[in-house]
């Protein structure tokens, strides 16, 4: 299983042709991605127990599960 990191500062960066813009504390890179290469001081170690924290809402549903999805409420109340 690839490592990941964090980027712990705001940037952009050129990679070859390409230009690669990556946000603090939002962008996440497999350790052995090309951008990282030289430019290790902008990304940390992710910690997986924040990526897998349980606060964060699934997107689909298991094979035969529904999902429990909430209605909004109408302008009546």
């Amino acid at each position: 299983m690839a490592e990941y990191l964090i980027a712990v500062e705001s940037a952009v960066i050129r990679e070859g042709s390409r230009r690669h813009v990556i946000h603090r504390n939002k962008t996440v890179v497999r350790a052995d991605d090309p951008i990282v290469k030289g430019r290790e001081k902008l990304f940390r170690p992710l910690d997986r127990k924040v990526m897998l924290g349980s606060d964060v809402e699934r997107a689909t549903a298991a094979p035969g599960e529904r999902r429990a999805v909430r209605r909004r409420p109408t302008q009546d109340g």
